[in-house]
């Protein structure tokens, strides 16, 4: 994917839409918000968890490259900022390191991101200090080549991990499988590790059982990024051993046309939280087919109608919602510009019945 396009390009792809795509009247979902400011806040839902609680057991609200707020539509995942986020509810993060003159810098592809990993980590902590109550896991990733730097990831993770401002927050795991409870975990930093390194500074990400279908590169593949979101949640749910599942709703492309973060998560044209959803262009009297998606212009009998798109965010919240007495688990679940009601979805799953 090329994350060097200019946020012009924004603007002709919308124009493109309109032209080729019908747009559904407005339309808005608390699965999915491009607000800039937190529709809920849930900065200690954690204290109501039982402290003998596994953490595989945790179904976790997240962000898909957390600090993604800046570079224009192909790049831009999220609009609160992290500590809104947290406030939020969000308590799995992701971050993308770039290796800086010695430092992490926060990149998403070869956007810079105006933060480094101080900024993240202070952030987290000041949180975890005013809510001591809450677990944070972190996703730590090597993003694109190092600019100016000779040490390597590891080394440069290392002197983080062991900086006095930070080493008291880092939960210390057992082995890279480690299923601690969530009172040992409390008030901490959980590392999940997708960086290979001899030391074990967190839970082996790379054997996670992970949907990462990101690569949307039409609108049409939409369809098929939800089936696969769809069948992490199943699988999830009706998982026979306690692993840790990671689920993806996020996705985005860049072949002949562009599909943006926000098209993925929403269905919308446009970024707005209230925006028309676009058509999909296919009309069918087949109610088997992408049965999840809404239908409108209806022939008069019903029986041929157009589909609509639908975003990630707002069937997830959707299918949680309405399958609420049988799904009880779903692990991880990383998401672009959640809204509310997507992250309720979420965390309501930890305290349902068994």
């Amino acid at each position: 994917m090329n994350y060097g396009i200019r946020p012009l390009f924004s603007l002709f792809f919308v124009t493109f839409l309109f032209l080729h795509f019908p747009t559904a009247f407005a339309h808005s979902d608390p699965g999915y918000s491009h607000k800039g400011t937190p529709d809920e806040f849930k900065p200690n839902w954690m204290s109501e968890l039982p402290g003998s609680t596994r953490l595989k057991e945790l179904s976790l609200p997240g962000t898909h490259d957390t600090m993604a707020r800046h570079g224009g539509d192909m790049i831009q995942t999220q609009s609160l900022e992290l500590r809104e986020q947290l406030d939020a509810g969000i308590r799995v993060l992701d971050i993308r390191c770039r290796r800086v003159k010695e430092r992490f810098q926060i990149y998403h592809g070869k956007s810079d991101q105006k933060a480094n990993f101080d900024d993240v980590l202070l952030g987290v902590t000041e949180f975890l200090k005013d809510n001591p109550s809450e677990i944070v896991f972190m996703r730590v990733k090597e993003e694109e080549n190092p600019i100016k730097s000779t040490k390597s990831f590891n080394d440069i993770f290392a002197e983080y991990y062991i900086d006095d401002r930070f080493n008291q927050y880092f939960y210390q795991v057992r082995s890279k499988q480690d299923n601690p409870t969530v009172e040992e975990t409390r008030g901490k930093i959980v590392i999940l590790q997708n960086f290979s390194d001899s030391k074990d500074y967190g839970l082996d990400y790379a054997r996670f059982k992970i949907q990462d279908d990101s690569d949307v590169h039409t609108q049409r593949r939409l369809f098929d990024k939800w089936d696969a979101v769809k069948s992490q949640f199943q699988s999830a749910n009706g998982r026979q051993t306690h692993e840790y599942y990671v689920n993806y709703l996020s996705g985005s492309g860049y072949s002949g046309a562009f599909v943006f973060p926000y098209f993925v998560a929403s269905g919308h044209s446009s970024p707005q939280t209230g925006a028309p959803r676009l058509t999909s262009g296919i009309r069918t009297s087949d109610l088997s087919k992408h049965p999840d998606f809404p239908r409108k212009d209806c022939t008069v009998s019903r029986k041929v109608c157009s589909v609509l798109y639908e975003g990630t965010n707002i069937l997830a919240r959707t299918y949680l919602t309405t399958n609420s007495s049988e799904i009880k688990y779903v692990g991880m679940v990383f998401a672009d510009f959640p809204g509310a009601g997507l992250i309720h979805a979420i965390i309501k799953l930890n305290f349902s019945a068994p």
